[in-house]
């Protein structure tokens, strides 16, 4: 069991959003709307879609331009996105580190 464990939490397949091929040309195909709601909410707030978001996916409306700028706004000005800039300062810029740092005076 835990060579199965290790397996599946080693997996690129379990550890990251993987895009779905098409059939013909080998290359990303175009997502679908669960996969946009997924990918906004997981990007902007670090964790599931809500409600909203599914509903729109289901509708299939998160592809259409206003909406999807439209909840991109929305997702932006929730307190959750508060995740969003935190992770990305802190472990794309590599800032949650800069308390030990020290500047250099020559620099």
């Amino acid at each position: 069991m835990l060579l199965a464990y290790r397996a599946i939490l080693c997996s690129p397949n379990f550890l990251f959003l993987s895009e779905p091929l098409g059939t013909r040309t080998g290359q990303p195909a175009a997502l679908d709307d669960y996969a946009v709601a997924a990918r906004l909410s997981y990007f902007l707030w670090s964790t599931v879609p809500d409600d909203e978001l599914m509903e729109l996916a289901a509708e299939g409306k998160l592809h259409e331009p206003a909406v999807l700028s439209a909840q991109v706004e929305r997702l932006l000005a929730d307190p959750r996105a508060r995740r969003f800039t935190d992770n990305f300062a802190g472990q794309w810029l590599d800032l949650r580190k800069i308390n030990e740092t020290v500047p250099s005076p020559q620099l």
